[in-house]
């Protein structure tokens, strides 16, 4: 530009748009709209986002869920229409009641899919509410609801029914539960026994035995994704099968871990187990003709908080009728949302009985206390 001596933008819009093409390309022409302040492309206005609210004032205070369960219903219509009308779903569904003193009690409710059911979402919001409910009489209701884009399923052929159905969805000839019975009976579980104890367990970064998380259920619809799945299991399968033919057959050991480990009496000779016997009839006992150990695990002694986390100790001393050393039978109560506690110091053994059942047991340091934590199969 300096050397065709444009230096100012009226200049640069008074060229030729032709040969500022010729010369410059497509992006001359770029420029030379920019600096005459012209703009080819439609105007998009940006709108604001859409709030899904609705709210009310009572004329007399409520106090009992069935009238409360009314001004659900009339609150959360008009958002289901509109939902509905922008293809969306409510991934979180908030609920503000305003009380008599002049408080504001608040519950927020985390949808494992999108659902724009107003049965359903009055029954989430009232089960959520009888297990929090508020403190005073009620005197203003306001439903807010975060949207998130609608299900999108694609059937098979063959498949029969709706979304909107309340019978049980079939993938791959597969029944699984549509979003609004999940949701309710999750809710209704929740409010039965909390909400820190329903959910799918998942693994975590520890070496404490028995350690998992719980997480969120949620139900895979994808089509693809299962029949992916179904061809790998069905290939896998096929290259095992194949594997084991063109050679000898090896018999693979499970080990069927006991979910609440089973107490246990066990006699100590020498430093290593010779009897084991328990009070569950289901569970074998006998003399040890052979066994494999110690193998000490141990990890978050470090941890105060630990310490103080370790839950009762059910214990009971027997005396041992080989070297005199006493042997304790205990086990450690898990925590309530189905985690053992933080802290753990323990030996493990494999240990084969006279009549030909295998356990793995584990000795309780801290506690020294014996169980059954798992049989060989």
């Amino acid at each position: 530009m300096q050397q065709w001596g444009i230096r100012t933008l009226g200049e640069l819009a008074a060229l030729p748009a032709a040969d500022l093409a010729a010369r410059l390309g497509p992006q001359g022409l770029v420029c030379q709209a920019v600096a005459r302040g012209e703009d080819l492309g439609p105007l998009v206005p940006t709108l604001a986002d859409e709030r899904f609210e609705s709210s009310i004032e009572l004329e007399w205070p409520i106090e009992g869920f069935e009238p409360l369960s009314f001004v659900l219903t009339r609150l959360l219509e008009p958002i289901s229409t509109r939902l509905e009308r922008r293809d969306c779903g409510a991934a979180v569904l908030h609920v503000f009641l305003r009380l008599v003193t002049g408080d504001q009690h608040a519950r927020r409710l985390e949808l494992p899919a999108p659902l724009r059911d107003v049965r359903t979402l009055r029954a989430l919001a009232l089960i959520d509410l009888e297990s929090h409910p508020p403190p005073a009489a009620i005197d203003a209701v306001t439903v807010v609801i975060d949207p998130t884009p609608g299900r999108v399923l694609q059937h098979t052929l063959f498949a029969r029914g709706s979304t909107g159905s309340p019978r049980p969805e079939r993938v791959e000839g597969r029944a699984h539960p549509t979003p609004d019975a999940l949701s309710t009976l999750l809710a209704r579980l929740g409010a039965l026994v909390g909400q820190d104890r329903i959910g799918a367990p998942a693994t975590v970064d520890s070496y404490r035995p028995g350690a998992f998380a719980m997480k969120p259920f949620a139900i895979d619809h994808d089509l693809d994704n299962h029949r992916r799945d179904r061809r790998a299991r069905r290939e896998s399968f096929v290259e095992d099968s194949a594997i084991s033919a063109s050679s000898a057959v090896n018999v693979v050991a499970a080990l069927r871990r006991c979910r609440q480990p089973v107490p246990a009496r066990v006699v100590v000779a020498g430093g290593r187990p010779v009897r084991v016997t328990t009070d569950r009839p289901s569970y074998a006992g006998g003399a040890v003709l052979a066994s494999a150990g110690p193998w000490r695990t141990s990890g978050n002694w470090w941890k105060q908080s630990s310490v103080a986390s370790r839950q009762s100790v059910v214990g009971v001393r027997n005396q041992s009728a080989v070297d005199g050393r006493p042997a304790t039978v205990g086990a450690e109560l898990s925590t309530g949302n189905g985690r053992l506690s933080t802290a753990w110091d323990r030996d493990e053994w494999d240990v084969a009985l006279a009549d030909e059942a295998v356990y793995r047991i584990f000795h309780d340091r801290e506690t020294d206390g014996w169980c059954i934590d798992a049989i060989v199969d």
